[in-house]
């Protein structure tokens, strides 16, 4: 029970924060508070979120609304709110042990476990010059069509930018007619690499294993790949890798 020190008339009764292992930079931990008014307020009041290095080290901080969608202004005196926010950890952190605190008050640590990155571009048997907005897609490479093993495509993007949406890659395996026969959605690296989480510059290495019908004619088929956003399903675009054939 702790009255905060830029607001002397709200009192944090409690306050608990969840993260669920392994966190990596880009999660969202969830942050619940219980707070009471001492006053009515005229406006919405605000405090800082701040997140630090166990040596001390401030690395961010954010403004928070307290109370959220209820704010200060609609409580009446000596309301009791309780509170739940998700707050998204900073993309580049490194591993370790960070500190969240509100205007000082510890809420909580966290133990961060960050993915191994690359900025050095990796070989890859194909090139590939695709963009789809903060990303490119930069080569790939594939195996055989075969009526023996699925279809093993391995996709190399480049983050030209950072993004705070998950897109979802998916693969198509296209007919003559334009008919999808296989494919494959996800987000990138078999859900290990979410876009959100990408720097800028870094190389990601993103495979995907296409069943096949046992049935599958021969032929030629287009292998495209794409991103789309899960939430809306809007496409941020499309590309033909390639044209293979069946024998």
């Amino acid at each position: 029970q702790r009255p905060l020190p830029s607001q002397p008339l709200l009192t944090l009764y409690g306050s608990s924060l969840i993260s669920f292992p392994p966190v990596k930079p880009y999660d969202e931990v969830i942050i619940e508070l219980l707070w009471q008014g001492q006053s009515q307020f005229d406006t919405p009041q605000t405090a800082v979120l701040q997140l630090q290095q166990e040596e001390g080290q401030l690395l961010t901080e954010e403004e928070l609304v307290i109370g959220g969608r209820y704010p200060t202004d609609q409580w009446p005196a000596e309301a009791v709110v309780r509170q739940q926010t998700a707050w998204p950890l900073p993309r580049n952190l490194a591993s370790g042990r960070y500190i969240v605190l509100l205007e000082g008050i510890e809420l909580g640590t966290v133990e961060v476990v960050a993915p191994d990155r690359q900025f050095t571009r990796p070989d890859i048997d194909q090139t590939a010059e695709a963009t789809f907005g903060f990303a490119q897609l930069d080569g790939y490479t594939l195996s055989e069509l075969t009526d023996e093993a699925p279809l093993t495509l391995t996709l190399l993007w480049q983050a030209l930018d950072t993004t705070d949406t998950n897109y979802r890659v998916f693969v198509h395996l296209r007919d003559a007619a334009g008919q999808i026969v296989a494919q494959s959605d996800g987000e990138p690296a078999q859900w290990a690499r979410p876009t959100r989480g990408w720097l800028t510059d870094e190389y990601i290495v993103d495979e995907h294993n296409l069943a096949l019908p046992p049935d599958l004619a021969a032929g030629a088929y287009q292998i495209v790949v794409g991103l789309y956003n899960p939430a809306t399903m809007a496409r941020l675009g499309e590309s033909t890798l390639t044209t293979i054939q069946k024998p």
